[in-house]
């Protein structure tokens, strides 16, 4: 997985995203630098090593010294068949850090990963898990403009009204993909517009994993 930063001067950006995104990249970074071998085998998409690990014992919910499972690490670094693998051994869809409130789910969403966010949406993930600065997958969803994972969680009952920490709903999430469909179909879901409360600034999610690139 690679890692991007980048200079913003939005408070939201600094105060909610950046911390979210950072303790991403930390754990990922840890589990390679401190962790299992499984999770540096997760980590270069070796499905055949995890699998052989697996099969020889090895717990799939285990966690390392961060409090990582490998499905956490595998949904951040994107790596959607041994995701697979994982879940289909029994991983836990709804491991949570109990530090940040990052889940599987979460993970996927902050790094972009629809395919994983699919996945694991199928596989009962938690819809409606909150990171502890309030963060949802809807929010993410909708920042990203994918607009068949927002279909897809609302069917699943995501929650429209749910707020961060910093006053911001999907909707204000939602202006940042520029994509006025994934509006409407949240305002038809439920969602409306928080009053005297700013829009979470355009392609800001993207200018933040400038600083998700280019570490191993």
């Amino acid at each position: 997985m690679k890692i991007r930063a980048i200079k913003i001067g939005s408070s939201f950006f600094l105060h909610i995203l950046l911390p979210v995104a950072m303790c991403v990249f930390f754990f990922v970074s840890a589990a390679r630098a401190f962790g299992d071998e499984i999770f540096q085998a997760i980590d270069a998409d070796d499905i055949n090593t995890v699998e052989v690990m697996l099969d020889k014992g090895k717990d799939v919910n285990m966690k390392n010294d961060f409090g990582i499972t490998p499905l956490m690490e595998a949904a951040a670094a994107g790596s959607v068949d041994v995701a697979r693998l994982l879940i289909d051994k029994r991983a836990d869809v709804n491991a949570q850090d109990k530090d940040t409130g990052l889940t599987p789910l979460i993970n996927a969403g902050l790094m972009r990963h629809a395919d994983i966010m699919r996945l694991l949406i199928e596989k009962g993930a938690d819809v409606n898990a909150k990171t502890k600065d309030g963060t949802t997958a809807l929010m993410l969803a909708a920042a990203d403009g994918f607009e068949d994972i927002v279909r897809i969680l609302i069917k699943k009952d995501a929650d429209v009204k749910a707020v961060d920490n910093g006053g911001h709903n999907v909707l204000a999430w939602a202006e940042r993909s520029a994509k006025p469909a994934i509006t409407r179909i949240l305002k038809r879901a439920g969602a409306k517009k928080i009053k005297n409360i700013e829009a979470v600034p355009k392609g800001s999610i993207s200018k933040m994993r400038g600083s998700l690139q280019g570490r191993e």
